[in-house]
């Protein structure tokens, strides 16, 4: 992180993009900010399929990993006779209703365990929208404590487990997420995990246990812009098991990273693109490559554009490294892929991809359909040497 700073080009590229991206928003986003919300939580998964059902019109949630905030605000949309927050951009996409409306279709199974949803999430949507007069200012010594148990008797593969190791024989993981929050405008979050693995000594040439920071973030929120600096896992697109550029199956990535402040929507005659969110990422890898220490820079952006369509896109590029100078015309050819694989410049690595979720509330059986097309990144041309990944939840 510390080299990483130390690059003008690479912060130049990053204020450009971040600027970009943030600096149309219409207004600051009215709810707490807060910690990430886990893609393994039971809120993630409860606002997963109170959107298949139709019931969250305004939620960005092909962009994983954003704030317990935002996806509390989301789920409730869908609660009946709620009126929307001060400045919300609720209601401002065509075609957008109020919870009432939209969920009087719904099945009466579907109907008690919406309710029993908000009920389960009370406090994190009352936060959200500051109903309850919750602190603007807090610490949380054990947000979110987890015991994890694994016995391994057979050679697997263990996926989207932000980079953990699993060993033959036993595995344990202990950890404890700690928020604290400070006037609402800054959030620092960590998550340390202890960890025990049988013969890893022997599979992976180290101590059998050890201390590892899952998650080590220091957040800040200023109108309809969002600051992260520190270790953070990401996932870019619909996919509910894997993605094509960015996953936690992956160790998570210590980062810079300026994003919107939850969806936003843009003024004028702009607002017809939707809900927008958009973030920009910079990155250093890790010294175990064939060229140690290159930069990874990425950017996305998605639009719910109504209520029953979001869709997104994606670019990352890897580039730099030890021995690779980077400077202004680099960081112009990543941006323009002219180096490509060019073995007389930085070759570095562009990859981009676009994806969509297309969500069918029937009342027979509410139902979303997903799907992310990439590939390599070519200037003046489209993906190449492409993969594909499809869905239906």
């Amino acid at each position: 992180m510390r080299k990483l700073a130390r690059d003008p080009a690479l912060v130049g590229l990053f204020v450009v993009l971040a600027s970009a991206a943030v600096s149309t928003g219409c207004a600051p986003n009215p709810v707490r900010h807060s910690a990430p919300a886990r893609i393994d939580s039971r809120l993630w998964r409860d606002a997963r399929r109170a959107d298949a059902l139709g019931l969250t019109p305004t939620a960005a949630l092909s962009t994983a990993f954003g704030s317990i905030a935002d996806v509390s605000r989301a789920l409730s949309e869908g609660e009946p006779d709620r009126s929307p927050a001060p400045g919300s951009s609720r209601g401002a996409v065509s075609g957008i209703s109020g919870g009432k409306e939209t969920g009087a279709d719904l099945r009466t199974g579907d109907q008690e365990w919406f309710a029993s949803a908000l009920e389960r999430h009370r406090d994190e949507i009352d936060d959200a929208l500051d109903e309850t007069g919750h602190r603007a200012t807090f610490v949380g010594f054990a947000e979110d404590p987890r015991l994890r148990f694994v016995y391994v008797d057979q050679t697997m593969k263990f996926y989207n487990e932000q980079g953990r190791k699993f060993t033959e024989g036993a595995n344990l993981f202990v950890s404890n997420r700690m928020v604290g929050r400070l006037a609402n405008r800054l959030v620092l979050t960590a998550d340390p995990e202890i960890y025990f693995n049988e013969n890893r000594n022997v599979e992976l040439d180290g101590s059998d246990e050890g201390v590892r920071m899952q998650e080590l973030t220091l957040s800040g929120r200023l109108g309809p812009a969002e600051l992260t600096v520190g270790r953070t896992p990401l996932w870019w697109g619909p996919g509910r098991h894997g993605a094509l550029l960015l996953s936690n199956n992956a160790q998570p990535l210590d980062l810079i990273r300026l994003s919107t402040a939850g969806p936003l929507l843009l003024p004028g005659p702009l607002a017809h693109l939707g809900l927008i969110r958009a973030e920009v990422f910079a990155s250093q890898l890790e010294d175990e490559r064939p060229v140690p220490r290159p930069y990874l820079a990425g950017a996305r952006v998605t639009t719910r554009l109504f209520p029953w369509l979001e869709v997104g896109a994606s670019r990352t590029a890897m580039f730099g490294g030890k021995g690779r100078n980077v400077d202004p015309g680099t960081v112009w050819d990543v941006i323009t892929a002219r180096t490509e694989n060019d073995e007389t410049g930085d070759p570095g690595n562009q990859l981009g991809s676009i994806d969509g979720r297309l969500i069918i509330p029937w009342e027979l059986q509410p139902f979303e359909l997903y799907g992310e097309y990439g590939g390599e990144d070519e200037a003046g041309g489209f993906f190449s040497r492409t993969a594909y990944l499809a869905g239906v939840y």
